[in-house]
């Protein structure tokens, strides 16, 4: 679960900025993130041109990842009852 979940993004007080991916699509661009993260969490090198090309940078995923993660603790803070159930998603 990202904060690209759906139910999560229609609480949120400003939507997520996926613009900076283009036209991607939300599902692809956090199947990217995820192998982003893998390719980083397994020691490997980070291909731009490959399943990361979407994210063109680290410094774009970054910038996503951040306000995701401000919005999940947002979300946490007014309904942890939600975040937690979302765990099990």
């Amino acid at each position: 679960m990202g904060a690209g979940h759906p139910l999560l993004e229609k609480r949120m007080r400003a939507p997520l900025d996926y613009t900076l991916f283009g036209a991607a699509g939300v599902p692809k661009i956090w199947k990217a993130l995820y192998a982003y993260r893998s390719s980083i969490a397994h020691g490997g090198e980070v291909d731009f041109t490959g399943t990361a090309a979407i994210l063109k940078s680290p410094s774009r995923a970054k910038r996503l990842l951040n306000a995701a993660v401000k919005a999940v603790i947002r979300a946490a803070m007014t309904e942890p009852d939600l975040v937690l159930d979302l765990r099990a998603v």
